[in-house]
């Protein structure tokens, strides 16, 4: 899969790029018009296929790896020109799909972030920069067909452009179009931008994270976005001593992310009560993973619409003794009274129980009652 990342000039977007893809593209001076793309391939971490090799015993495993793009920052009215719609982003054109960064962190010019604002700014010149092309096909197709050049496909070509031209005007993106199987096969070749599948992030300063939810919502509103908190990510991407995590901060991190991507609109408050604990990146990871899959397992089924207590999950990290003691809890409707633990259904729940009694040599118990307790024990020392 190929991702491009396009946003304004020094968005965050080459941070984001820097974290995903653990790579060292410059930050400061990246924001140059003339900059060539940076590009990275990142391995798609999953303990789950090494579980799986591990069990079926393969000649060889593969992952699934990820191509980034990180373009240059998009100036204002670059998409009327080549600067945005020529060779400078055929690779942007190339792209599975898009990721569009806007900033949440002060900048050097003391303007206040206005990610909405951005993020709308991004979708006109991914537009402006579709009808460009567009119209560009449009003329060639006039001159065939002046000159005899008649065909049918040239004809339906030339119809399903106009509609789209009308679409783009009307400063909607062809994604919202209509298309049947037919029409879209000659567009294939375009690369249309505003067609691919498209995510926002909001690179959030840490003091702004999680603070900024009516700049989220409305972002949410022009394209499905998420907040992240760059600088961060991209410091804990790039730790290279084993033992740097700081899984206080990793997890309140984690935990925001993690709740704006799945509450909606009912609000549920996570609280991070851990001690100040450092782990080596092989114990962070699987930890990580797991109180991803239990925040995510509570926030899709814990909680019903006809609830009427606030919704409420607490992550607790400890030491005990030579163990480390995870509790994730939550108040809402709980497990099944005849759920196993040692045999639980939920996909999610197998993994958790696998990466902690297999990959760490920990326990998993769940208790029932009021509320869904997972409690997790893994050595301080691995093993």
């Amino acid at each position: 899969m190929k991702i491009g990342l396009i946003g304004l000039p020094r968005s965050g977007k080459t941070t984001l790029f820097n974290a995903v893809a653990k790579a060292q593209a410059q930050l400061s001076t990246y924001a140059g018009a003339k900059a060539e793309p940076n590009h990275a391939v990142a391995q798609v971490a999953d303990p789950r296929v090494a579980i799986l090799s591990e069990a079926y015993k393969p000649k060889k495993t593969v992952h699934a790896t990820i191509d980034f793009m990180d373009f240059p920052g998009v100036e204002e009215g670059s998409g009327k020109s080549d600067a945005f719609s020529g060779a400078r982003l055929a690779d942007a054109r190339k792209s599975d799909a898009l990721a569009l960064v806007v900033r949440n962190f002060p900048n050097e010019t003391g303007k206040p972030p206005m990610p909405a604002a951005d993020l709308a700014r991004i979708e006109e010149e991914l537009g402006f920069a579709d009808l460009v092309a567009t119209e560009g096909r449009l003329e060639r197709i006039a001159a065939d067909l002046k000159r005899n050049r008649k065909t049918p496909g040239l004809e339906a070509e030339g119809k399903t452009l106009e509609r789209i031209r009308e679409h783009l005007q009307a400063q909607k993106p062809i994604r919202d179009l209509q298309l049947s199987v037919d029409e879209e096969k000659p567009l294939r070749g375009f690369g249309f931008l505003t067609q691919k599948p498209s995510i926002a992030f909001m690179s959030s300063s840490e003091d702004l994270f999680g603070k900024s939810g009516a700049a989220l919502d409305a972002m949410n509103k022009l394209r499905p976005s998420l907040e992240f908190a760059g600088k961060f990510e991209m410091e804990l991407s790039r730790l290279e001593d084993p033992a740097e995590v700081k899984m206080k901060r990793y997890l309140r991190v984690l935990a925001e992310n993690i709740r704006e991507a799945y509450s909606g609109e009912r609000q549920v408050q996570i609280c991070v009560e851990s001690e100040d604990i450092t782990l080596d990146i092989a114990t962070a990871m699987p930890c990580g993973l797991m109180v991803t899959e239990l925040l995510t397992n509570s926030l899709k089924h814990a909680f019903p619409p006809t609830m009427a207590a606030a919704p409420h999950i607490t992550i607790q990290l400890t030491t005990k003794d030579e163990f480390f003691d995870l509790v994730v809890r939550d108040n809402g409707v709980g497990f099944p009274e005849e759920l196993d633990a040692q045999d639980v259904a939920s996909m999610g729940l197998k993994l958790v129980r696998l990466w902690a009694t297999h990959q760490m040599g920990g326990t998993f118990t769940i208790q029932k009652g009021e509320g869904a307790i997972i409690h997790v024990t893994f050595p301080r020392k691995s093993s």
